[in-house]
């Protein structure tokens, strides 16, 4: 099974706000057959900027599969940096695919 959306990695968005929150978030997946997980952390202009983005995701992923249990008791996942990207009353959109980073998923804030 595939988790196409969601917000596990740890202290980057509205997410996990720690790596043991995440571990805990990974092991309820696994439990419900999941193996296959896009990280879809928020992106958004008016918070950072695309490299700030890409340096914390980045950050938050080592940090998350560093943390992961090795051995007998691995979970057995395949994972995929993708990102959200939030339109806000003022509409920015920007076409973030054009400087390579991945889109999965769109949200939009309720105005």
């Amino acid at each position: 099974m595939t988790d196409l959306h969601c917000h596990i990695l740890p202290n980057i968005d509205d997410g996990a706000k720690d790596v043991s929150i995440s571990l805990r978030l990974l092991e309820k997946e696994y439990a419900d057959g999941v193996r296959n997980i896009a990280f879809t952390s928020h992106f958004n202009s008016e918070w950072t900027t695309p490299d700030a983005f890409l340096q914390k995701r980045a950050a938050a992923y080592e940090t998350l599969t560093a943390a992961l249990p090795t051995g007998p008791e691995a979970m057995q996942f395949r994972f995929k940096l993708c990102r959200s990207i939030g339109l806000l009353r003022n509409a920015k959109r920007q076409c973030l695919q054009c400087i390579g980073i991945p889109a999965i998923t769109l949200f939009c804030n309720r105005l």
